[in-house]
């Protein structure tokens, strides 16, 4: 019996790209479609194409605005996006509305292959289990998309697709990440590319309150139900109807309060303290935490069963040290934003090699904090080293404990695995979030070095 023949149409307005994408993506049995327009693009959707390869930059219409129709009319097809510039919304943009993963130009003929190939079996999966049914959900416009996250470097690229894959979705997501590495701000980009972005964002810091202030601000109170409630109070929960709950630093939520945020997560319902009718409520719970739920809970610190409420998928947000790569970019981001006044003003190159050299223990929000201090002090059109933070001008990234010459206690030394996590982790930085290359410079398979990443 023969095979059915696979068709795979390639949208791509530069015809020596589209040359070279026919001539390495030929295979047996398959037969490759070329378009160069949106309009030719519709017209070859006739032939069923299984996979599509869609570049944005069309001179018609942009490829995130044809995606919809490429995926709406047959449910089993697969998509590809392919630009030469991927930013932070059409990454997002494209991935909520369901293409399977992002190209970006000059691409390696080695990886389109292993990616187009993939997206077959995935199609032919698809197509033999007859795809559920889509949610019918209104497209996201790329028009005017607020910018929430900074960076281009492949771990940002990473992030933006999980984004764009969980934003459409009710899940609730734990987001992961050290302090200052831009947690609240996966937050905000999952509310504003999900179902409800007009609903409001309701964020609280659970790690600065205490347990009976947070008790207040989570569930709110009616009046005279204690001392100093002179007027009733809406509680975060209420606040949050119809869009969404952030819990920052949810590992913070004291013991004897985890018990109430548990019920309140399983009835859709709270109480306000000195009621006696609960309120029921529809959001989206997003929460955030720089610590391990796991070894929290493993020290009886959290509750097991909330953890499984929080984190129904979580997501891990690169530590500035792992992406330096995006760090020109965040500079020119934060000058804009603290020297609007002074529009020539720019960083020397030695006080950006010394920028490039730190290892940002405080993540971006160290960064801006160094870079508005700089712009501050700057006496002249330029910035030069005197104006940077005294540890950043030392050069010296700062040293583990016990590796830094100063006395060292038995609980200060690291276990050689966690030493390994700490060097595979400089190495990445080093080589600009490039997990490739930072493999083939420590002498590991890509696995070891996925493995020596993990939290």
């Amino acid at each position: 019996m023969a095979l059915n023949r696979e068709i795979l149409l390639v949208v791509e307005d530069e015809e020596e790209v589209a040359g070279l994408l026919r001539d390495a993506l030929e295979a047996p049995n398959r037969e490759i479609l070329l378009a160069r327009t949106g309009a030719e693009a519709r017209s070859l959707l006739a032939r069923d194409p299984a996979v599509v390869l869609l570049d944005i930059g069309l001179p018609d219409v942009s490829g995130l605005d044809l995606l919809p129709e490429v995926l709406g009319d047959r449910r089993g097809r697969v998509a590809l996006m392919l630009t030469g510039q991927a930013e932070q919304d059409s990454v997002i943009i494209a991935m909520r509305h369901g293409a399977m993963d992002y190209l970006t130009k000059p691409f390696s003929i080695d990886e389109v292959t292993a990616k187009v190939d993939k997206a077959f079996e995935l199609a032919a999966r698809n197509r033999a289990v007859r795809e559920l049914p889509a949610a019918g959900e209104a497209p996201v416009s790329g028009a005017g998309v607020e910018q929430f996250l900074v960076g281009r470097s492949p771990a940002m690229l990473e992030l933006y697709k999980l984004i764009g894959r969980l934003a459409g979705s009710a899940i609730p997501v734990l987001i992961r990440g050290e302090s200052g590495s831009g947690k609240e701000l996966v937050a905000r980009a999952l509310h504003r590319f999900g179902p409800r972005p007009d609903g409001p964002f309701v964020a609280v810091d659970c790690g600065s309150l205490p347990a009976g202030l947070l008790e207040g601000e989570l569930f709110g109170y009616e009046r005279g139900a204690f001392t100093g409630a002179v007027a009733a109070k809406p509680g975060r929960f209420e606040l949050a109807d119809g869009g969404t709950l952030f819990l920052d630093e949810v590992g913070n939520i004291p013991m004897e309060l985890q018990a109430k945020l548990l019920r309140a997560l399983q009835e859709k319902a709270t109480q306000r303290l000195g009621a006696t009718k609960a309120v029921s409520w529809d959001a989206r719970v997003l929460s955030a935490t720089n610590a391990d739920p796991r070894e929290l809970a493993s020290e009886g610190r959290f509750r097991e069963d909330l953890l499984y409420r929080l984190a129904g998928v979580e997501i891990g947000v690169p530590p500035l040290r792992e992406r330096l790569g995006d760090l020109p970019v965040l500079v020119g981001l934060f000058l804009r934003r603290w020297a609007a006044g002074r529009p020539g003003l720019a960083f020397t190159p030695e006080a950006i090699r010394l920028l490039e050299a730190w290892s940002w223990p405080g993540n971006v929000r160290e960064l801006e904090h160094a870079v508005s201090r700089a712009a501050a002090l700057a006496s002249g059109p330029s910035i030069g080293p005197e104006s940077l933070p005294g540890e950043v001008r030392s050069g010296r990234s700062p040293d583990p404990p016990g590796m830094s010459g100063r006395p060292a206690g038995k609980a200060d030394l690291l276990t050689l695995e966690e030493m390994k996590r700490r060097y595979a982790r400089e190495a990445l930085g080093l080589c600009g979030g490039n997990r490739a290359e930072t493999a083939r410079l420590l002498g590991v398979d890509p696995k070891t070095l996925r493995a020596l990443l993990q939290d």
